[in-house]
């Protein structure tokens, strides 16, 4: 019953704002690093981490040196009106998203130069295409560069492509191109909990709470590892700090969810009770919810709330354990014809289920006389 975060939210941690000067230096950095993806496309990511107040000065001189000498040229030449054109556009359009209103935690991301590269581009061509009419060269040499350049970019792009085949690849070459990504830390982690990796899932995690103290979903995921090795006290102090720092819906659905089920498993039901009604506040369709409220029902001796707790955990998601347990009730209660379906249903899922076939064997017998 125990459920890790397998998607990360996106939006689950908000990056603390930065000072003008930071978010100043990021956004000269970008402009430069955007011109250098589009000439040569290696090492993308889908996310870049924003570097705080760590970017190195002399990366920001340096890339503040490009821009201003290009715009020097640029001026230089505006008789060519496609440059100025070109490079307002690329200039221009970049500002919404350049970083100097901060949002979210990315220092720069490759959706954000789709529309902005577009007046490089037009400088590019618009500039190889007068070269080649001033210079008077023929077509055949002027096509020869250019059918190479479009076969390297080929090559680069589909060395690109490859790394979006899965999860794993695609964060794995995120993490060896960027640095303190606790955002590629948890996706790796959770792609890793789909292969139910869950050694290797969790040192990522507890990279991605290192890097970041403040990040939800990491300490979610450090709870449910700990829960599942037999930690619980442990893991219900990590489901706490994930409540007390996550935001996003589904998340704290499931760290309630799995408090919950942590608190049933030391025999705290009030606490349980709690966390499990929380949960379904926030997401009436959590089946484990559901199946754990059923239980405490079954403790307490609360038939009828047993019945429709476990019937709904049905209903919602069928496991194993849910058919049985509604079996269970039913049958004690003499719904004999809804225990066998509940059975029959639990065999489905788990066809060695010995309990469900005796039981099953049982109520027809009974049924016989």
């Amino acid at each position: 019953m125990i459920t890790m975060y397998a998607q990360r939210a996106a939006g689950a941690v908000s990056a603390a704002p930065f000072a003008l000067g930071v978010r100043l230096k990021n956004a000269i950095f970008s402009y430069a690093a955007y011109l250098e993806k589009a000439v040569w496309p290696t090492q993308l990511a889908p996310l870049y981490p924003h570097p705080g107040n760590s970017l190195a000065i002399w990366k920001v001189s340096l890339a503040a040196a490009f821009l201003i000498s290009s715009s020097l040229l640029v001026i230089k030449f505006r008789t060519r009106r496609y440059l100025v054109t070109g490079l307002l556009w690329f200039l221009g359009t970049l500002v919404p998203v350049i970083g100097l209103v901060q949002v979210g935690n990315q220092a720069m991301a490759d959706r954000y130069a789709y529309i902005p590269l577009i007046g490089i581009f037009l400088m590019v061509t618009w500039g190889v295409g007068g070269l080649v009419q001033s210079r008077k060269i023929a077509v055949m040499w002027a096509a020869v560069p250019a059918i190479c350049v479009l076969a390297a970019l080929s090559v680069v792009s589909y060395r690109q492509i490859g790394y979006w085949q899965n999860g794993i690849d695609l964060w794995t070459h995120t993490l060896q191109v960027t640095e303190r990504n606790f955002v590629a830390e948890d996706s790796l982690g959770a792609a890793l909990v789909e292969q139910q990796r869950f050694d290797e899932a969790y040192s990522h995690f507890l990279k991605a709470a290192q890097y970041e103290p403040n990040d939800p979903a990491a300490r979610l995921n450090i709870g449910a590892y700990l829960h599942q090795h037999g930690h619980v006290t442990e893991a219900i102090q990590q489901y706490k700090v994930a409540l007390a720092l996550g935001t996003d819906r589904k998340l704290r659905a499931t760290t309630y969810e799995n408090l919950g089920t942590a608190y049933q498993q030391l025999g705290e039901d009030a606490e349980a009770r709690g966390a499990l009604e929380q949960t379904l506040r926030l997401n009436p369709n959590q089946p484990k919810a559901w199946l754990g409220l059923g239980m405490l029902a079954e403790k307490q001796g609360n038939v009828g709330e047993e019945i429709k707790d476990f019937s709904i955990s049905v209903q919602l998601q069928p496991t194993a354990e849910s058919c049985l347990r509604l079996g269970r009730v039913l049958a004690q209660t003499g719904h004999v014809s809804e225990a066998l379906n509940a059975y029959a249903e639990a065999l489905q899922i788990s066809p060695d289920l010995i309990e469900a076939q005796q039981a099953i064997e049982a109520l027809r017998q009974r049924k016989t006389f």
